[in-house]
């Protein structure tokens, strides 16, 4: 299954396979799946994020990121075998990850995905480890510091994996002074 795509108010679509399209359509009462535009059928809104969350989330393994051994080769160097991250672009947590691992093995931190259909996949995969923290937010130069700030990072923290690609007014790096 891929992504969601929002095509009206309250109207989603996803691809099954090549050939199979699904709808799904709700209002503040009542919830409605099309699939292929000839099966019709209604479920509670519980079903609705089952559907969606669990079956976006189902066979996504963990992938490492292009750069885990560098960063696993920096952080045994410089002795840091536990501490707080932050992931700024987390996508949906695991897949090409830098961060899954080392929340995997204990560490805590802050994970940032502004797409809300990512949002609620990674919500869905982190939702048993209690001290990875969630935030669903456009991160700007701007706004990184409040941020931060706002979910209790500490200055100091060890780890930070930013991916922030979409963010087209960006050129080059930015320095963060908490």
């Amino acid at each position: 299954m891929n992504e969601l795509r929002e095509v009206g108010p309250g109207v989603f679509s996803f691809s099954l396979s090549e050939k199979e399209v699904a709808t799904i359509s709700y209002s503040e009462s009542e919830c409605f799946l099309n699939l292929n535009e000839n099966s019709y059928y209604q479920f509670a809104h519980k079903g609705l994020r089952k559907l969606i969350i669990e079956g976006a989330s189902e066979g996504i393994a963990y992938q490492p990121g292009h750069n885990m051994q560098e960063i696993h080769s920096v952080l045994n160097a410089l002795g840091i075998i536990q501490g707080v991250c932050v992931d700024i672009g987390a996508h949906n947590g695991v897949t090409f990850s830098n961060t899954y691992p080392l929340f995997k093995s204990g560490w805590s931190g802050l994970l940032v995905e502004c797409d809300k259909n990512r949002f609620a996949t990674l919500s869905h995969l982190y939702r048993t480890m209690p001290d990875a923290t969630l935030a669903c937010t456009f991160v700007t130069p701007e706004n990184v510091v409040s941020l931060l700030k706002g979910f209790n990072i500490p200055e100091k923290f060890d780890f930070l994996s930013l991916d922030i690609d979409s963010y087209s007014t960006v050129a080059g790096l930015f320095r963060v002074n908490l």
